[in-house]
């Protein structure tokens, strides 16, 4: 008997997930995971007969499945601390921070090389620097690196190296990118190469301690959380940022901050409004007729505003999001021009 009341409550269970996904609406994004979902494929015969079709169904069913997240979470939990796994997801645990297992591809790295190395020729300005922040993994101990820093060290291009002004410390336990303060490690150490001479204080005020990063986004571990700080001073607090959004317009605003991404999951995106494919900060106090254009990925968020306390106009570009060719309209023979990237865009290619 009591075998056939569990039978019928198993089987009662299913069917009520399975009319549950039946006749729940479909969702367009994923708010947790900073992600469209897959909608139902269109049905066409080239679809058919292509593979396209099956494809984005399999990934329908799993983007749709309801409690889908909340079953990953579960998932992560146990495999981290239960069964004492080290890695979910191809993201590795280690010391209460999440690093991920990336395997480094020399074609990738190949073609950023020939990239970067044609851009700087192409502009051919005198003041160029290049800074490539290195990976969070290269910190760890034998047993757990997953990235060779020989690698980063013997790029063909030249570029300026903080591998050793920097450690784990300085980079977010839950999130790729580097820490506002330790941006600002590089920031000092960086300004003296580009002649900037003048000293600014900068207070550093807490504005979030439940930041969950890309890598407890992908792994769905929530357990770790970190802390954002804001850099702050009366020059970085009165820059003026105009971005050009994805529909083409441009908008301003005081301060390079933007308070309302802490309520959110995109949390990083609280430096410069996130990525752009153009954002301009305005340094009205600056006495000098200097500009630098920062040709970046994301990493560039946070050292931007350091650099434009010594600028009366910094551009950043984000050649993923706009045709480089349009680097031309920001750059003349006086144009300073820094390339700023984290090690995982070399690795990828992604400079464009």
């Amino acid at each position: 008997m009591k075998r056939y009341i569990t039978g019928i409550s198993f089987m009662i269970i299913i069917s009520v997930l399975m009319i549950s996904n039946i006749v729940a609406p479909d969702k367009a994004l994923s708010q947790f995971q900073k992600r469209r979902l897959q909608m139902f494929p269109e049905i066409s015969r080239e679809n058919y007969f292509s593979g396209k079709f099956f494809k984005e169904l399999d990934t329908y069913v799993k983007d749709q499945e309801i409690f889908s997240e909340e079953f990953s979470k579960i998932v992560s939990y146990v495999n981290y601390n239960i069964l004492r796994k080290i890695e979910n997801k191809n993201i590795v645990k280690y010391n209460q921070s999440l690093y991920e297992a990336i395997k480094l591809n020399e074609n990738n790295i190949n073609d950023f090389n020939n990239n970067i190395m044609k851009l700087k020729y192409s502009l051919d300005n005198k003041n160029q620097y290049t800074v490539i922040v290195p990976d969070k993994s290269f910190y760890l101990d034998n047993n757990f690196i997953h990235l060779d820093d020989k690698v980063y060290k013997n790029l063909k291009f030249d570029f300026i190296d903080y591998y050793n002004i920097l450690d784990e410390k300085d980079f977010y336990k839950t999130d790729i990118h580097i820490t506002n303060k330790g941006s600002y490690e590089i920031y000092l150490q960086l300004k003296k190469q580009m002649n900037l001479e003048n000293n600014y204080e900068t207070d550093f005020i807490k504005v979030s301690d439940d930041f969950l990063g890309y890598y407890a986004i992908k792994s769905m571990y929530t357990d770790t959380k970190d802390i954002i700080y804001q850099p702050s001073n009366n020059i970085i607090d009165n820059l003026i940022v105009t971005y050009m959004d994805y529909d083409g317009e441009y908008t301003s605003h005081v301060g390079c901050y933007f308070d309302e991404h802490l309520d959110t999951n995109d949390k990083y995106s609280f430096n410069l409004n996130g990525n752009k494919p153009i954002t301009i900060i305005e340094n009205k106090q600056c006495e000098n007729n200097r500009e630098l254009v920062i040709i970046k990925d994301s990493y560039g968020l946070t050292i931007a505003p350091f650099l434009a306390q010594h600028y009366k106009k910094v551009t950043m570009i984000d050649p993923r999001m706009i045709p480089i060719d349009f680097v031309n309209n920001y750059v003349d023979n006086e144009t300073e021009i820094l390339y700023y990237y984290g090690f995982k865009s070399v690795n990828d290619g992604k400079m464009f």
